[in-house]
């Protein structure tokens, strides 16, 4: 290893220290990876692997400059480094043209095993890891928070089991839990008589290999209450299953929907139990799908997204409420499950995660105008929910449909602004953003006109004025003059329209059967709402 180069990874730099200059020497040290090293991967071009950011690729069949086509290859995924045998002065002259610039490039002496090489670089992996209990811990939590969704939208206390029928969580209890229920959580699996009974019912035969739910009626013999069951499965590989029991009310009437959606979210959590790798609400997919270049190919790469199909981007506004703190914690982490089983009911591939202030849902496949219709629908059971269970409040606009995921980010300023725009009194809670073209170009006007002012001192004396003028003015305005629908609108007596309407008119020195003196006069006062400067109705 030389001494002017140190990589920008810790784990990688430890790696290349246990070789030894003897066996390894970095070429490229790469800039800040985009993940830190979480596994190694011994691999040729023919295996098309997982070769995104945490990986050391291990590469064979190919030696220095021969090795060209592979780097390129592998280059592709972003990974936090490639290993691979030749020459470092030969391989540091095509490095900066293959490599993105979060990947660095070692080069491993032709005698060193790369058995040898993984091994070491395995032992510097684990070294790294947070305690045992640490990371299952992290993970557990996020298992609770998906069964307490599910629950709220199931309409039911829920329980998760691995393969095994081990318990891995549960929701809270409501009136009217069986026995069996209380001896799986207490016995953290079903008893020996309970599991009996379930296999003669056929019912893990039934879930091993399908994604539809199994409906079981009461059994008044036993006394177990009606219960719906539904398999987690990830292609052939069966990982647990989610049991969803009715209590003293009737469970929901989408329950098949919501543990399809609950049972697919599932999944991929209990992936990450068994290869660590991070959850699917993941804010670093979304910024990465959004913004371009090497970041947007790594982020497509481990979202398992084709960069040339369509996608399109669904911002959420859930505000949440109170101080921050565990609790204003814990309401984000329900509201982000309940859009993330309705996301992975709707396709399993959606991305969501929090962007800032919202939450962004990134949905690949939009080819179809139908599907744009049936997600608006999906937003609307969405929103409807997070009132229902979480008590939010929230709003969601679907963006234009991009025609690939590097159009994408190109989308989100004119998805933030129609998302504004549903904020205010009146609009819908749900809507494309098509549907608020004008509403969003206006937003742009007035964005653009900034601090403008007009010297118009009547206008100036209006706003300052502390009463309702301002504010009625604009309503009648907005309402093409009709005091009526005015009226309606502030809840006000038209008589009192009336008089606000002439007084506010004497004070901004307003002809209002002046096209040019309504123009300016609702220009005006939108901007100071704009601004929130507007004065109060009181």
């Amino acid at each position: 290893m030389t001494d002017q180069l140190r990589a920008a990874d810790p784990i990688v730099e430890r790696l290349l220290r246990s070789l030894g200059a003897e066996q390894a020497t970095l070429v490229f040290p790469g800039g800040a990876p985009l993940r830190p090293l979480e596994h190694v991967l011994i691999s040729d071009e023919a295996d098309r692997p997982d070769s995104g950011p945490g990986t050391l690729v291990l590469l064979l069949g190919a030696q220095g400059q021969a090795a060209l086509r592979q780097l390129r290859f592998f280059a592709e995924g972003a990974p936090t480094a490639i290993a691979v045998k030749g020459d470092a002065e030969e391989l540091r002259g095509i490095a900066a043209a293959v490599l993105p610039a979060e990947t660095a490039l070692i080069a491993v002496h032709p005698r060193t095993r790369w058995e040898h090489v993984a091994r070491v670089a395995r032992e510097q992996i684990a070294a790294a890891q947070p305690s045992p209990a640490e990371r299952p811990r992290e993970r557990e939590h996020d298992l609770f928070a998906v069964a307490e969704a599910t629950a709220a939208l199931a309409g039911g206390p829920v329980i998760i089991n691995d393969g095994s029928a081990r318990l891995l969580a549960f929701s809270a209890d409501t009136d009217g839990v069986d026995e069996m229920r209380r001896a799986s959580i207490l016995g953290r699996q079903p008893t020996a008589e309970h599991r009996a009974l379930l296999k003669r019912w056929g019912v893990f035969a039934a879930i091993r290999d399908s994604e539809t739910p199994v409906h079981l009626d009461p059994d008044p013999a036993t006394g177990v209450r009606r219960r719906v069951v539904i398999g987690i499965n990830v292609g052939d590989q069966h990982l647990g299953h989610l049991w969803v029991q009715e209590g003293e009310r009737p469970l929901s009437p989408q329950i098949d929907r919501v543990l399809i959606g609950a049972a697919r979210r599932l999944a991929d959590e209990l992936v990450q139990r068994r290869d660590a790798r991070s959850s699917t609400i993941r804010p670093d997919l979304v910024a990465g799908l959004l913004g371009g270049g090497d970041r947007l190919r790594s982020a497509a790469h481990q979202a398992g997204l084709d960069p040339e199909r369509p996608a399109a981007i669904v911002l959420v506004h859930a505000p949440g409420g109170g101080e921050p703190g565990a609790a204003a914690r814990l309401q984000r982490s329900q509201v982000l499950n309940l859009i993330a089983i309705h996301a992975a009911a709707f396709r399993r591939d959606a991305i969501v995660g929090p962007l800032g202030t919202h939450i962004a849902l990134v949905v690949s496949g939009m080819s179809q105008e139908r599907q744009a219709a049936d997600l608006v629908r999906r937003l609307e059971d969405i929103v409807r929910d997070l009132e229902a269970h979480t008590g939010v409040d929230a709003r969601a606009v679907l963006g234009a449909v991009a025609p690939n995921l590097r159009e994408l980010g190109a989308t989100f300023p004119a998805a933030e602004r129609g998302l504004a725009v549903l904020a205010e009194p009146g609009r819908p809670r749900v809507a494309r953003v098509e549907e608020l073209a004008a509403p969003i170009a206006l937003r742009e006007c007035l964005d653009l006109l900034g601090d403008w002012a007009p010297q118009h001192p009547g206008l100036a004396a209006l706003l300052a004025h502390s009463g309702a003028l301002a504010p009625t003015l604009l309503a009648h305005l907005e309402h093409f003059g009709d005091v009526s629908a005015t009226a309606a609108a502030l809840g006000v007596h038209r008589n009192t329209v009336q008089y606000r309407i002439r007084r506010a008119a004497e004070l901004a020195q307003l002809d209002l059967g002046s096209a040019e003196d309504r123009l300016l006069a609702q220009l005006v006062l939108r901007l100071a709402e704009n601004r929130g400067a507007l004065p109060d109705l009181g």
